[in-house]
């Protein structure tokens, strides 16, 4: 008898939010996540154009505050199959943690509201919030 078991860090919460999945700053697909991690997700997508261990950029936008607020963090292809791929975040700065924690589990600490956490930063960046 063979158990196919999972190794994670972090439980996985089933949540559907629409992401963009980039590679070599080229859209490559819109997706659907069918569930998140603070160390990772499942992205219910075609698979067929996304590779094995690669790296990819996910682009992330949430409503909050009658605001919309993007998100861009790094992730690499862990596995995939015919309903889609695995993605292991690699890159935690400071807003991309806070977002996660406020998306799993409703945490807002002081300094998600920090004025410096929010800033415009006119450009996407690797892992970096923006203002729209």
């Amino acid at each position: 008898m063979c158990l196919n078991i999972e190794h994670r860090w972090h439980t996985r919460k089933k949540i559907t939010l629409d992401v963009q999945l980039v590679q070599r700053d080229l859209l490559i697909l819109n997706a659907k996540t069918i569930n998140i991690s603070m160390g990772g997700m499942f992205v219910q997508t075609e698979s067929a154009f996304i590779d094995e261990k690669t790296s990819i950029d996910v682009l992330l936008s949430q409503r909050s505050n009658n605001k919309m607020k993007s998100y861009r963090f790094k992730a690499y292809v862990v596995y995939k199959n015919d309903n889609g791929v695995g993605l292991m975040f690699y890159s935690h700065e400071p807003v991309v943690s806070i977002m996660l924690s406020d998306l799993l589990f409703g945490i807002r600490n002081s300094k998600s509201k920090a004025t410096a956490i929010y800033r415009d930063t006119g450009a996407v960046q690797s892992s970096t919030k923006i203002n729209q």
